[in-house]
């Protein structure tokens, strides 16, 4: 147990470094997107093939969650992201996961049957990347029912702070429990 947990904290650290050195080491200042304003539109493909757009999702709570196999943040994020999926999805909770991961559906189906990643996952392209302004990951935004990004996350995120987000956007009274 306390070897997981090493590891955990060691995933996350290294995710962390990963991603400060991509914003120091990566061109001049960069704008991001702002709290409150309308999330970029979103056209990816699936692992299954199948077109996904954002507009599709519109009326739920979108997290949207840009990541790769072989972010260890990433992976170490995916137990809680699952409980979070499985405890509100049915509230109006989708989660939609753009992969930067440059194999496509051969690097990613292997993943996603080993995790049992029970929600859509995309394959990210550079205009998602460029749009979304998405620099280091894992690279969360949290848009609500209306289309506007209500939050976002850079780097593992703690999964507290997530729910309470989730719940205030769902309308749902604070608190664990539905």
């Amino acid at each position: 147990m306390k070897q997981r947990a090493f590891t955990a904290l060691a995933a996350i650290g290294i995710g962390l470094l990963a991603y400060h050195a991509v914003r120091q080491l990566g061109p001049g200042p960069r704008a991001v997107l702002k709290e409150g304003e309308p999330a970029p539109a979103l056209r990816l493909t699936d692992v299954a093939g199948q077109s996904a757009t954002l507009a599709q999702y519109r009326g739920r709570v979108v997290l949207v969650d840009f990541w790769a196999t072989w972010c260890e943040s990433c992976e170490v994020e995916l137990p809680e992201l699952k409980k979070l999926h499985a405890k509100y999805r049915a509230q109006g909770l989708e989660i939609l996961a753009p992969s930067v991961d440059q194999g496509g559906r051969k690097t990613l189906l292997p993943f996603i049957a080993q995790h049992a990643i029970p929600w859509r996952v995309l394959v990210a392209d550079t205009q998602a990347t460029r749009s979304y302004r998405v620099f280091g990951l894992p690279a969360k935004f949290l848009i609500d029912s209306e289309g506007v990004l209500a939050r976002r996350y850079d780097g593992p995120v703690d999964p507290k702070e997530l729910e309470t987000e989730i719940r205030r956007l769902l309308k749902l009274p604070s608190g664990g429990d539905t």
